[in-house]
């Protein structure tokens, strides 16, 4: 595993049922269940966003640390990217520090950026942190 992080609490929420048109933009952490058409970004390196199972999203993803359990079409970029065995990403995907479950599926470029002194390599959650994201 590449490290341990303690589980955020959920400031934002986009529910199954719910559908959002339109850029996102948010601060803290996002769990999204329903559906998105439209890019989403976070406006710091610490932000926390969570894709559930039942969650998809179509446009770019950009968020400091990036748990995938449901859909994306289109690019993420993240510090830090789970990818649980439910995932499916159709795009190219940049990273530091990536941790790939089996069953995940990504059609697209795998990226890896290398750490920086103002980025570097973030704790990703342990196991049961990000079943629990999902």
């Amino acid at each position: 595993m590449l490290g341990m992080k303690r589980q955020a609490t959920v400031q934002s929420l986009i529910s199954a049922g719910m559908t959002v048109q339109g850029p996102c933009t948010f601060t803290g952490s996002l769990h999204i269940e329903g559906d998105v058409y439209g890019d989403i970004s976070a406006s710091a390196d610490t932000s926390e966003l969570t894709i559930g199972t039942s969650g998809r999203v179509q446009g770019a993803v950009s968020a400091g640390h990036v748990t995938i359990a449901g859909a994306v079409t289109g690019s993420v970029q993240a510090l830090g990217l789970v990818l649980l065995p439910s995932a499916r990403v159709h795009g190219d995907i940049s990273y530091i520090a990536l941790d790939m479950r089996p069953g995940a599926s990504v059609v697209g470029r795998l990226l890896p950026k290398p750490p920086t002194a103002t980025s570097p390599v973030p704790l990703m959650p342990s196991a049961e942190e990000a079943a629990s994201a999902a």
